[in-house]
This record gives structure tokens, C-alpha cells and sequence, in this order.
């Protein structure tokens, strides 16, 4: 099992730096989702149901943490407190858009996005180079980030009508800077970067390439058939109110608790073992899914897979490449999200006009070559030697 290391304590004093991290993450996830239950009211309230600029928000959210690879790589290359420290620029846009128009969002929206998926990377990759791709501090450090997210939410819906949303989008803001700083001021001395040059940083992307194409169409998929399902289960929940609580609150209680059981299982067998288990559980709900309703359409919507599935595929990432390429393996596990919701984007003007049955037919075809790609990327691993000796 792999081991925790430099657990000292840092600027603050009173932490250390793994407490730090997972505080500092706990709030990024916070803002994330203050900001989309902020957004989300915000186009209603002020455009209706306009889905062409929803459409537009969604791409600006989207496409912009692409740069995670970009942002993660140069950390690693020139050092990661530096570009940390970049990404505190994602404040600015958050603070703006409850001031300027309406029409700005999607400008400030990618902007804050790709700051965020900067920061994510570094965070991430600085975790897991400090702790040697531990998978339970990984796990448990998630474990921050779902409870943050899950939160985040009610309290954008609770301060709302007595703030207002202008207020709150200037919370939301302090609330990531101050994320930002927490992670500057105890970042662990031994993970700080600049050890990495682009020769390394071409060869990791091309040593987990598999990896990352069957991380993409699995996280394609499943955002793509949980998103529509989404319409039924608000017709099962019958209020707002239930609705919100089982789209969120509940999926985000029930992966915390699983997320540490995901982190220690992928120390104790293959993490690319875990990923396929969680491919499988997640092909298995969404088919399930299809023909259920009532309570058990519920109970399988909150069945806790993904953690499974981001633990491994985390997991097998970063244990492919060196520490000092963890935040090029962060960086790539985030943009893979951004790829699988590009995929989604695509694919959404095909299925408009058609069944949720298309839907999910097209959704379990990706997990499945997604499946495929894993297992190939295994039969490779087994077959080449170590790119990373004679470096």
C-alpha cells in the first residue's frame, strides 16, 4: 500500500498540510456549487427557459479546463506554487457576474473555469506527488470535495432571497480566494514541481493516452444519460424540493461515505481493476435505470459508482507516471472530464427530437469501448517496458 509522507506542519502552524489541502478543497467544491445552483437561477430568472444560451453557458463551462493539462504541466515544468498562484485569478469573473449583464456570463464563466481547472490540477497533482499516489488520502481528499459540492447548493439557494444573487456571486468569490490562499500557505515543500521538462511531459501524455480516450467516452456516457434522466427523476420526485435533494444532497452524503472505501481498495488491487468495476457498476445502473420507476428508480440513482469509477481511473493516471508529472496527471484526469462534456455537446443536437431509449443505448456503446480501451491499455502496460528508466 502506498504510504503517507510529509505530514509537517507549514505556514499556518496549526495544520498540516494534508489538513490544508483537503480544507482548501472542501471550499473549491463549496464555490462550485454555489455557482451552479447561482447560475442556473440567475438565466431563469433574468432569460427563462432559454436553452440556446444554456447551451452556450454549458460549452463556456465546458471546454475551458482543457487548459488542466496546459496549467499542470507547466507547474510541473517551471513549478506549481507559481501557477497556483495564477489561478487566483479565477475570482474576478466570479465577483462580476452578478454586476455586469447577463450577456457576459458565459465569457466570465470560462474564464472562472479555466482558473478553477488550474488550480484543481495543481491541488490534485501535489496530493498525489506528496503521498506517493496514495489512494486513501486521494480518496479521502475527495471525500472534502463531494461534501463541499453537495453543500455549496443549499447554501447559494439559502442566502439568495435574503442576500440577493449579487451578493452572493462576491461570496463566492471571497470563498475561492481564500481556498487559494489556505493551499499556497501549506503547500508541502517536496511536492512543489519544477523538476519535469517538455520531453517528459510529451512522453507522460503519450504513456497514458489509452487511459485517457476510455476515461473520456466513460464520463461522456454517463453525463450523457444521467443528464436526460434527470427530466423522469424530476417527474419522480414530484417537488423541487425532494428533486433537489436526490440530484444532490443525497448522491453527495452517500459518495462521502464511499469515497474512502473506493481510496483503500485501490491501494490493495490494481487501480485499473477498480476503474472497470466502476465502468460496470455505472453500465449497470444507467441500463437498470431505463426500465425502473418509483422508488426503485431511486435507490439505483443513488447508488454510489462513481467514486469507484474516478478513484481508479485517478489512481491508474498517476501511478503511471513519476511525482514529478503528478500535475500533468491531475491536469489530464480533469481535461477528461472536459473532453466527455464536449462528446455530450456533440452528440445532444442528435437526441433532441428523440427517446430516452437512444439515449441510453448510444450512453452504454461508450462505457462499453470505453471497457474496451481499459483492458487494452492493461494488455499494453503488460507488454512494454517502463518508458520512465534510462530518464
Amino acid at each position: 500500500m502506498k504510504q503517507v509522507t510529509n505530514l509537517g506542519r507549514n505556514k499556518l502552524g496549526s495544520i498540516n498540510w494534508l489538513t490544508g489541502f483537503n480544507i482548501s478543497n472542501f471550499l473549491l467544491n463549496i464555490v462550485i456549487g454555489m455557482y451552479m445552483l447561482l447560475t442556473r437561477d440567475y438565466v431563469k430568472t433574468v432569460l427563462g427557459y432559454d436553452y440556446t444560451f444554456m447551451t452556450v453557458l454549458i460549452a463556456s463551462e465546458t471546454l475551458p479546463s482543457i487548459v488542466s493539462v496546459i496549467g499542470g504541466s507547466i507547474g510541473d515544468i517551471i513549478g506549481r506554487k507559481k501557477v497556483l498562484g495564477l489561478s487566483m485569478l479565477g475570482m474576478i469573473p466570479l465577483g462580476l457576474m452578478g454586476i455586469l449583464e447577463i450577456s457576459y456570463l458565459p465569457i466570465l464563466a470560462g474564464i472562472y473555469w479555466a482558473m478553477n481547472g488550474i488550480s484543481q490540477s495543481i491541488i490534485m497533482g501535489a496530493l498525489l506527488h506528496a503521498t506517493n499516489s496514495s489512494g486513501r488520502s486521494y480518496g479521502y481528499f475527495m471525500t472534502y470535495a463531494t461534501l463541499g459540492w453537495g453543500l455549496g447548493g443549499p447554501i447559494a439557494g439559502y442566502l439568495v432571497p435574503i442576500t440577493g444573487i449579487r451578493t452572493c456571486f462576491i461570496l463566492v468569490s471571497i470563498i475561492y480566494a481564500i481556498s487559494i490562499i489556505i493551499a499556497l500557505s501549506v503547500f508541502p515543500k517536496t511536492a512543489i514541481g519544477g523538476e519535469a521538462d517538455l520531453k517528459e511531459v510529451f512522453l507522460g501524455i503519450k504513456t497514458v493516452a489509452y487511459v485517457f480516450f476510455a476515461g473520456s467516452l466513460v464520463l461522456a456516457g454517463i453525463n450523457l444519460f444521467f443528464g436526460n434522466y434527470s427530466l423522469r427523476l424530476r417527474d419522480i420526485a414530484g417537488s423541487p424540493e425532494v428533486f433537489g435533494i436526490m440530484l444532490t444532497l443525497l448522491p453527495a452524503i452517500l459518495g462521502a461515505i464511499v469515497r474512502p472505501i473506493a481510496g483503500v481498495l485501490s491501494d490493495k488491487i490494481n487501480p485499473l481493476t477498480v476503474a472497470l468495476i466502476g465502468s460496470i457498476m455505472e453500465l449497470a445502473c444507467i441500463t437498470t435505470l431505463y426500465y425502473s420507476w418509483g422508488l426503485l428508480a431511486i435507490l439505483i440513482w443513488l447508488i454510489p459508482a462513481f467514486p469507484f469509477l474516478d478513484q481508479g481511473y485517478t489512481m491508474l493516471l498517476s501511478r503511471r507516471l513519476p511525482g514529478r508529472l503528478q500535475a500533468l496527471a491531475a491536469g489530464i484526469r480533469v481535461t477528461m472530464s472536459s473532453i466527455g462534456g464536449l462528446i455530450v455537446l456533440m452528440l445532444a443536437p442528435t437526441f433532441i427530437s428523440t427517446n430516452l431509449f437512444y439515449i441510453l443505448l448510444t450512453s452504454a456503446l461508450m462505457i462499453i469501448t470505453s471497457i474496451i480501451l481499459l483492458i487494452i491499455a492493461k494488455y499494453r502496460r503488460s507488454r512494454l517496458v517502463d518508458p520512465w528508466l534510462g530518464l
